[in-house]
């Protein structure tokens, strides 16, 4: 029998019951969208059902997972703005263009200053706006 379920967990949750007592009415190679579905709901699925889709190519490289920037601002507690700078490629022209964008992130023991050179890297979400931890300062900025 069909599933008629309306709701996705409900309905990932059915086809992988169905594949762990090997119903016919499965389908041996799931979709893109199903697979998106064992990965964002892990708990539901055994490690024995994982194990027979390769999911690895449909998950993409994260690129920029660490970043160098400079503090603008540490008036805030344990955070900090860094301004990181960045290049794209515009296609039209083909031409490198410079563009910085500023991200918070968590400075636990609040050693950044103003014009610290650090490096942030991505993390869990911390607050609303701050994905990014403070890694290491690269250069100390002038005193002023």
């Amino acid at each position: 029998p069909r599933c008629r379920c309306s709701c996705r967990e409900e309905k990932m949750l059915h086809l992988a019951r169905a594949a762990s007592r090997g119903a016919a009415a499965v389908v041996a190679r799931p979709t893109t969208h199903q697979l998106a579905g064992f990965q964002a709901y892990p708990r539901l699925f055994s490690d024995d059902l994982l194990s027979k889709f390769d999911t690895s190519h449909h998950v993409p490289p994260r690129h920029h997972t660490e970043m160098d920037g400079i503090v603008v601002s540490d008036k805030m507690q344990k955070t900090i703005n860094v301004a990181v700078t960045r290049y794209r490629v515009v296609p039209k022209y083909n031409k490198r263009q410079r563009y910085t964008r500023k991200f918070m992130a968590h400075d636990e023991d609040e050693e950044c200053r103003m014009g610290d050179r650090v490096r942030i890297k991505m993390s869990r979400p911390i607050s609303k706006k701050k994905r990014f931890s403070f890694v290491r300062i690269l250069e100390r900025g002038q005193s002023l």
